[in-house]
């Protein structure tokens, strides 16, 4: 089958964290967006996934930190092959406000075992 299902998870929601080691402190957003798309079929999954992070504080839920994911997975019997990438940006509205976020990336391959 080549015919492919497109699908999407839209969700708002709050949170309460923070991310540390021993020389950097971050809290995390108290209020946040993710958007999930999909494009599947029987034995391939190709994604994208969204998160932005809002700060209520400042006028109309500034954000200030993004987060995308992107990759596939090639799926046969129950063994799934996961290629993906992964990049964390700060993000700035106004020069006014100063705010911290975190940086970095990755790239990851992987092979599982699944269930359906």
């Amino acid at each position: 089958m080549i015919g492919m299902l497109l699908w999407f998870n839209l969700a708002f929601g709050l949170q309460n964290g923070d991310i540390s080691n021993d020389v950097f402190y971050q809290k995390l957003p108290s209020t946040f967006l993710t958007i999930d798309v999909h494009a599947e079929n029987e034995w391939l999954d190709i994604f994208g996934k969204y998160y932005n992070g809002m700060h209520p504080e400042f006028p109309y839920l500034s954000p200030t930190q993004d987060i995308f994911e992107i990759g596939a997975t090639l799926k046969y019997k129950a063994v799934a092959l996961t290629i993906e990438h992964g990049c964390f940006h700060p993000v700035s509205v106004s020069p006014i406000i100063d705010l911290e976020g975190f940086w970095g990336g990755y790239n990851r391959i992987s092979i599982g075992v699944c269930s359906k």
